[in-house]
């Protein structure tokens, strides 16, 4: 049995989700793969309450919709302008 169905059919909420929410949910890895950053800049962004995620055991998962709302601020130098 998938994880997912178990609490949907059960009608059961985990860590604070509601199940309907629980599809639009993902691991940091594959939100790092979605913005075009690092794992670790997701943890990150996570530290920095830039980004909100709700933690089960060790794994933190994100809201597909917080994501889309994270704008990625690029450090360092600008790039030149070309004349």
């Amino acid at each position: 049995m998938h994880r997912q169905e178990g609490f949907a059919r059960k009608g059961m909420v985990a860590d604070g989700i509601p199940v309907t929410d629980i599809d639009e949910l993902m691991p940091v890895r594959m939100a790092a793969e979605m913005k075009g950053v690092s794992a670790r800049r997701i943890h990150q962004y996570i530290e920095e309450n830039r980004l909100p995620a709700t933690r089960i055991g060790p794994i933190f998962l994100i809201r597909r919709s917080d994501l889309d709302q994270l704008t990625h601020k690029r450090r360092g130098r600008p790039p030149k302008k070309t004349a």
